[in-house]
């Protein structure tokens, strides 16, 4: 926001300037908070249940101040797969749906949403395990394409038995 609101300062026909985007900011901040802001009270040794209040009052609060219609409302489409599965799987998780009606099936689609959906109810982020997957997984294929090179042979001609033969133990 205060990079959108330095570009607008330098073009004096810009709608909005940074006082405008710091008071947006604390408009929000205050809507979202009114126990912190005094609208509200908040005993700081309150229990578990209290705190899960806080958090349903404060989705509350953000859907009225959102106005969405839908408890995917917002959510970015553009994402990468994994991330808007899991994202979607959070947002219905919280509107309450059922498991039972989360995209299940033989397909690859459903078992990866399945996957995802699995990991981000058990407060996982799905991306970053399949990224520190997906990366651990290429080391070791550099690995064994160095090991290969190191006794002269040409990582792009390795068979079956080459990769068992110098693919690293984990």
């Amino acid at each position: 926001m205060l990079f959108h609101a330095r570009i607008a300062a330098e073009h004096p026909e810009a709608p909005f300037d940074i006082d405008a985007v710091a008071a947006a900011l604390v408009t929000k901040l205050v809507g979202r908070h009114p126990h912190v802001f005094g609208a509200e009270s908040a005993d700081p040794s309150a229990s578990p249940s209290d705190a899960l209040a806080q958090q349903a009052r404060w989705e509350e609060l953000k859907q009225v101040e959102k106005q969405r219609e839908s408890a995917v409302d917002g959510v970015a489409f553009g994402q990468p797969a994994v991330a808007l599965a899991a994202k979607i799987a959070a947002r219905a998780t919280k509107a309450g749906v059922p498991a039972e009606f989360f995209p299940s099936g033989p397909g690859a689609g459903e078992r990866l949403f399945a996957v995802a959906a699995e990991e981000r109810r058990a407060g996982g982020e799905p991306e970053g395990e399949l990224r520190a997957v997906a990366r651990a997984f290429a080391g070791r294929i550099r690995a064994a394409e160095r090991a290969a090179r190191s006794v002269g042979l040409d990582p792009h001609r390795l068979g079956p038995a080459d990769w068992a033969r110098f693919w690293p133990s984990e």
